[in-house]
């Protein structure tokens, strides 16, 4: 089945967390991807992205794309679509306790509404959107407003 997502991004960080040349992996293979999540930590290895086009933007955030930060314990999963929109995966029975999903650099918490805690639901949404190029119907999606508006 060939694939939507035409570049991956893993953004590594050194063991003093501080961020380190992103890898750039051209037309990723599913396996890939399943290794680049696996190998999330939240520390040395706290964020990938896939990417609907290749271009080598490192930013890429008005790109369309699927970013996944975290660790085994907690991961959060944004999107950028096309329309300009930004959306966050949620489940609004989770809560809004705050949760560390990664501590290199500046570290990112987010409201457990807004984590995912199971790999199975990351390695769906992300096969999803490796096959579609969109957002998993089976996951909660949450627009995010922009506040410069």
């Amino acid at each position: 089945m060939p694939s939507e997502v035409k570049r991956l991004q893993v953004f590594p960080y050194d063991t003093q967390g501080q961020p380190l040349a992103t890898q750039e992996y051209p037309a990723p293979s599913w396996d890939d991807i399943v290794k680049a999540i696996q190998e999330l930590d939240g520390f040395q290895n706290p964020m990938l992205r896939l990417r609907l086009n290749d271009d080598e933007d490192p930013d890429g955030l008005d790109m369309e794309s699927l970013g996944i930060l975290g660790s085994p314990k907690a991961y959060a999963i944004f999107g950028y679509s096309l329309l300009e929109q930004e959306a966050t995966y949620y489940a609004p029975k989770q809560g809004v306790d705050s949760v560390v999903v990664c501590s290199s650099d500046q570290g990112y918490s987010a409201p457990a509404n807004e984590v995912c805690f199971e790999i199975d639901m990351v390695l769906k949404i992300a096969k999803h959107y490796y096959s579609n190029g969109d957002f998993f119907p089976g996951a909660g999606w949450k627009l995010i407003e922009d506040e410069t508006e």
